[in-house]
């Protein structure tokens, strides 16, 4: 099954936001206001904000504007597209919600897939934030950019998981 990606509000701020960053940077280099000193070059500051921004959320706009999936689940895997992450149904040990707005991902071997994250800001985090030998929950997906009921979706996710698991 294929999940497509939704524009939500808080996508839409941070799309404004990366705009405000990159205008004001733009504006502030070519006409600065502060002609001397450190404050002369902020702009570098709003440019690496803007990029930075840009980098988390490149993907959910990429798959509004073409219309590819933003998650697609089948009898073997689950494919988060948001953090390019393949995950196998047999590497997968629970799924459940955590704030109402996020699958958590446990995994049996969660150091494997520190390395299979396409998405590079976030695997720099990732692995930034990785502890081995904890149960801390590293691995999850946004529920509010994928455009269906999220109580269906966490359905669908635990009928795969459990069909595999039966299957091994």
């Amino acid at each position: 099954m294929e999940f497509k990606a939704k524009l939500s509000g808080f996508l839409f701020f941070q799309i404004l936001l990366i705009i405000a960053f990159l205008s004001d940077a733009t504006l502030d280099h070519f006409a600065p206001v502060f002609k001397t000193g450190f404050v002369h070059y902020n702009y570098i500051i709003y440019y690496l904000l803007g990029i930075t921004w840009l980098l988390r959320i490149y993907r959910q706009i990429y798959s509004l504007t073409t219309g590819k999936p933003i998650l697609t689940i089948n009898e073997s895997y689950l494919y988060d597209f948001n953090n390019d992450i393949k995950y196998d149904w047999n590497g997968v040990d629970s799924v459940y919600i955590m704030k109402k707005s996020f699958f958590v991902i446990n995994l049996k071997q969660p150091s494997e897939y520190l390395d299979k994250i396409g998405n590079s800001f976030r695997r720099f985090i990732v692995k930034l934030w990785y502890k081995p030998n904890t149960k801390k929950a590293l691995f999850f997906i946004d529920m509010d950019i994928v455009e269906t009921d999220k109580n269906d979706l966490f359905e669908i996710i635990n009928n795969y998981r459990t069909k595999a698991s039966q299957i091994e």
